[in-house]
């Protein structure tokens, strides 16, 4: 059984109310479904996030799995300090930066004993600032640790009650630490001894890698009782940093600065988890999970420097911080509920606020089937709008509201900040890049491609992610001839790569492939500042001509660096001759997005002459959700039949069970009539969310 998944929000506008970060700097969001069970999540069936929850547990996948998940973090703190005889001297807001918490898993089942997982996730991460005007920054006013772990790992099932796993961990972390340096000193002068004052700061920055391993166990009393227990062991960094000493020499020496190297030692903590799992029945279970940290290991941050932060000798050689940190402990609930066989849903019982999603959709821009998969989304926290214009115009007005500081701030007050879960959002690429890889993996696997042999690639695209994506997945190492750019009639990126300018002063043609339907790439962006040299400006200059005129032409410099990309575009007419010569030729139906994929290559083929390079296709939507386009394509006979006929029509046809996503509202009840103009979707996020 192959399965990939992607934990992302709906579309358009993801709105995050600012919600607590882990306990010390650990990181425990490691997946959507894991927030969404507070955490307590060791024991999910053919979940590749297992990896990083319970090793163990990989035995519970069927088959195959790859799994991308996004969650965002926004904490908040407070702060006080006390002086050596426990008296209060200050306190004060504590900025712990947002960030993402981005995982991605892959598990294979060997045999019917044997598992293959690797993760790469965060397991510890802070970014915190404090005034530089308080009594706290001679300590740090800037502290980042990014850190990311990959662990490769090995699971064997036992029997039906045990299973095990043991891992390594290649562990990075990150480490910047600012910091004001304010003395006074004795300093001999030619007059006699002078006190000398420093007021200067510091910076330390540096990297470093290191190993550790983890070890899990699972044991089943029953068919509904199971506890799992997982170790982490510490990981000591020896880290190598650069220094800077910025007014850091004494003032009557006349001051200066001071750059050198810095060496220091961190030892990140072991950590225990001890989980147990009820089954209630086949849809319900309970999962309770301890989690200790023991952070006393972390000491201390001394950190040594090769020269005097202070220009003289034996003073100031290194930078001492006691921690004194004590162990803790962590609890969390969590309750998952299958509602049916098609939709799932958890509740979970730690600090977390939540979400809200509000999507933005074109009133008469999608099929009837995409339109009711959206107007019957269950979940209070869910809002659906409909808005009188098209997908460019939904995109600029959510762009814009992602732009408007004074909103931002509106948003901030009431306990919100913006993200998008559509392309806007180049996290939303990093999955896709793991999809191309995967495609050549499995070619490569089945002896479709040799080693190192180049693949073309076909990606049927509107906003330009999905095949930009492709091109990093390229510019990563992966076999790539070409990148063939497949537009529908509002071929503005065909336009683009055949003469050099992007011209978007054109008629907004609505097609039966709407996801393409689109005249502002916004994805395109990102590749003309790859092209520009990185240069931002340069790219930035670009873009204010499209703003303002709507168009621009790159240089004939940076349309070479778009060999690697061929485009064409698929009409309408032939976008049905293509879906209706599959379907005789070979019985298998794709849908009108995919279509125009082929017909595109179809073309390339012709232009080219290259027959013999192996090609992968991106199929980028069911023809399910598109049924009226499809089905009339291979006989005008069924346009008389109603959506949902067309449906059980389609299934017959391809000899393929309906999907459950859209079994499910086939009778759904209408739970959002929201339609508003473009100018008014501001307003409209506003009244969802109770903001003024």
């Amino acid at each position: 059984m192959n399965k990939n998944f992607l934990a992302l929000g709906l579309a358009a506008a993801l709105l995050a109310p600012q919600v607590a970060g882990a306990e010390g700097f650990a990181i425990n969001e490691w997946s959507a479904e894991g927030v969404a069970m507070g955490g307590a999540r060791m024991f999910a069936e053919d979940d590749a996030a297992n990896v990083a929850y319970n090793p163990a547990s990989i035995t519970k996948v069927k088959g195959e799995v790859m799994k991308s998940s996004y969650t965002y973090l926004s904490p908040h703190g407070n702060y006080k300090l006390y002086d050596g005889a426990g008296k209060e001297i200050e306190d004060g807001k504590n900025v712990v930066h947002a960030g993402w918490a981005v995982g991605s898993y892959y598990v294979r089942q060997i045999n019917d004993k044997e598992w293959f997982g690797i993760g790469a996730f965060p397991r510890f991460a802070m970014v915190s600032e404090f005034e530089r005007a308080s009594k706290a920054s001679t300590n740090a006013f800037f502290s980042k640790l990014n850190g990311v772990s990959v662990t490769p790992t090995y699971a064997h099932k036992f029997d039906k009650k045990w299973s095990a796993a043991v891992g390594a961990e290649i562990n990075y972390v990150g480490l910047e630490l600012q910091k004001n340096l304010q003395m006074k000193m004795p300093v001999e002068t030619p007059v006699g001894t002078k006190i000398a004052t420093i007021d200067g700061t510091t910076q330390i920055e540096g990297e470093s890698y290191a190993l550790g391993w983890n070890a899990a166990a699972n044991y089943a009393f029953d068919d509904k009782n199971e506890i799992g227990v997982v170790y982490r062991s510490r990981i000591k960094h020896s880290l190598e940093a650069d220094l800077k000493g910025y007014n850091t020499k004494p003032d009557l020496m006349g001051g200066g600065d001071v750059f050198g190297n810095a060496y220091g030692v961190v030892t990140l903590p072991d950590s225990w988890d001890i989980g147990y799992n009820h089954k209630f029945d086949k849809k319900t279970r309970l999962e309770l999970k301890a989690t200790r940290t023991n952070w006393s290991t972390y000491d201390a941050l001394n950190v040594y420097f090769d020269k005097s932060l202070v220009g003289i000798p034996g003073i100031a050689e290194s930078s001492p911080s006691a921690k004194n940190w004590s162990n803790g402990w962590r609890y969390a609930i969590g309750l998952e509920h299958n509602f049916s066989d098609k939709y799932a849903a958890m509740a979970g019982f730690a600090d977390v606020e939540g979400t809200q999603i509000i999507v933005f959709y074109p009133k008469n821009g999608v099929s009837p089937i995409q339109e009711k998969q959206m107007l019957t989304q269950k979940g209070a926290n869910t809002h659906v709008v409909g808005i009188h214009g098209n997908f460019d115009q939904a995109q600029s007005a959510v762009k814009a509201m992602f732009n408007d500081k004074a909103l931002a701030e509106t948003m901030d007050a009431a306990g919100y900040q913006f993200s998008s879960a559509n392309s806007i959002n180049i996290g939303r690429l990093v999955p896709q890049i793991v999809y191309y890889v995967y495609a050549y993996s499995k070619l490569f696997a089945q002896g479709a491609v040799a080693k190192d042999e180049k693949i073309n690639i076909v990606v049927p695209t509107g906003n330009f992610g999905n095949i930009l994506a492709a091109f990093y997945a390229k510019n990563m190492g992966l076999p790539v001839a070409k990148l063939i750019c497949a537009s529908n009639e509002n071929k503005v990126l065909y336009d683009f790569f055949t003469t050099g300018e992007y011209n978007k002063n054109r008629e907004f043609i609505l097609t039966n492939s709407p996801s393409m339907d689109i005249l502002i790439s916004s994805n395109l962006e990102r590749l003309i500042y790859r092209i520009a040299g990185n240069d931002a400006n340069k790219n930035a200059q670009l873009m204010a001509s499209l703003a303002k005129d709507g168009k621009y032409t790159v240089t004939p410099e940076m349309k070479e660096e778009l060999s690697d990309f061929y485009g064409n575009y698929t009409s309408e007419k032939e976008t049905a001759e293509v879906i209706k010569k599959l379907y005789e030729d070979t019985g298998y139906i794709i849908d009108t997005h995919t279509a125009v994929a082929a017909g595109v290559y179809d073309k390339y083929k012709e232009a080219t002459g290259d027959t013999a390079t192996k090609t992968v296709i991106a199929s980028t939507a069911s023809p399910f959700k598109f049924t009226r386009s499809v089905m009339d394509a291979i006989d005008p006979k069924y346009d008389s039949m109603t959506d949902f006929e067309l449906v059980d029509e389609l299934s017959k046809l391809g000899k393929v069970k309906v999907p459950n996503a859209i079994e499910e509202i086939r009778d759904a009840k209408i739970l959002h009539n929201t339609v508003c103009d473009v100018d008014q979707m501001e307003n409209t996020v506003k009244k969802m969310l109770g903001v003024q």
